[in-house]
């Protein structure tokens, strides 16, 4: 203090009590507390997991497996094998096919009509293949149809390749 300074008391007023914390009885959450949070936290991943299961990537993933599955039960691997030799020997350079060149069967498994390419033995180390695509945008699915002894390349972007039988192959982004 310096001289001449005047020391004042300062009284407590009831002001000064409010802003006090209040001393907890228990620093523990009770078990019904903990319990909401449980429960809270349990439907929120069950509404996140339903969510992404429904979600339109997931139901494409589904529709491209329904394809996959409806090709096993209706097509027979070696006419769609056959077709796929045929056609690469009709195309020696490769490329696009046009609607009445495709296999009824494999029209008959989407409405929508696929994009179908064929590559030529002499581009491929002796191995012709028939590739059938649908869908777009974002994702595609679809079929590598080769001899016995084609091996489908890896794609880093595809998100899984299925082996049928030997030679074909389904694959989807």
């Amino acid at each position: 203090m310096h001289r001449g300074e005047e020391v004042r008391r300062v009284v407590p007023t009831g002001f000064d009590k409010m802003n006090e914390a209040t001393p907890l009885s228990s620093d523990r959450i009770g078990a019904g507390a903990m319990l909401r949070v449980l429960v809270v936290v349990a439907i929120s991943f069950s509404a996140v997991a339903i969510g992404l299961f429904l979600s339109p990537p997931m139901a494409t993933h589904r529709h491209a497996h329904a394809t996959f599955n409806k090709a096993r039960a209706t097509i027979d691997p070696e006419a769609l094998r056959k077709w796929a030799v045929e056609q690469a020997a009709l195309h020696p350079s490769g490329g696009p096919l046009k609607k009445q060149e495709i296999l009824k069967a494999v029209l008959d498994l989407e409405p929508q009509l696929p994009d179908v390419t064929v590559s030529s033995a002499t581009a491929n180390d002796n191995q012709p293949y028939a590739v059938v695509i649908w869908g777009g945008g974002f994702f595609h699915w679809g079929m590598f149809v080769g001899a016995r002894n084609y091996q489908l390349p890896h794609d880093p972007a595809a998100f899984q390749d299925l082996q049928w039988v030997s030679g074909i192959y389904f694959r989807h982004d």
